[in-house]
């Protein structure tokens, strides 16, 4: 039975990868106006964060909308719902990653951010993927292809990335909540 299903392995990894890279493409087109976001609150967060971590390694305005929605809502909320949202977000490169892997064949390359993150990934998947996603920077994505080609779990990957960016998204929330009442009109 497997052997008859795995002719279909190509293909679907195929339409899997290019679903991802056309989300991707997309979310850049789509129009999002920071006063309606305002207005949408924790969805608006959650919408932004969500479209924001779907793109492959296109940053989205997420810091700046938690910052911004951090000075008028909860920031521990804020936070949360940013934190769930990216995370679901990043479901994209994972879905990439694991399609790869009948694409792709790693090249054995020692000094790359991809053999670094790799050896982390292969030793404490959990904690690296967690750190990444605490810290602002473009690994993330490269953490969560690796996660999906290494066939990581699915669910300790989702809760890993909620944890990390959580992490991320309280800092920028409570510093708009913080600072956010020197920014606004008076």
């Amino acid at each position: 039975m497997l052997k008859s299903l795995e002719k279909y392995d190509r293909p679907i990894a195929i339409a899997v990868l290019a679903g991802s890279i056309l989300l991707s493409v997309g979310v850049l087109f789509i129009p999002l106006d920071p006063d309606q976001l305002k207005l949408w609150g924790y969805a608006g967060v959650f919408v932004v964060t969500l479209l924001g971590a779907a793109t492959l390694f296109i940053p989205g305005p997420t810091m700046v909308v938690t910052f911004v929605i951090g000075a008028l809502l909860n920031p521990l909320l804020v936070s949360l719902v940013a934190g769930l949202g990216s995370a679901i977000g990043e479901s994209t490169g994972y879905a990439a990653g694991y399609a790869s892997v009948s694409l792709i064949h790693a090249r054995e390359r020692n000094d790359t951010w991809y053999h670094r993150i790799f050896q982390w990934m292969s030793s404490h998947p959990f904690l690296t993927i967690l750190l990444i996603d605490a810290i602002p920077n473009f690994l993330g994505d490269i953490a969560g292809l690796i996660a999906g080609r290494n066939r990581y779990s699915y669910f300790k990957f989702l809760l890993a990335g909620f944890l990390g960016k959580t992490i991320r998204f309280s800092l920028s929330a409570y510093l708009g909540s913080a600072l956010g009442h020197f920014m606004s009109p008076k």
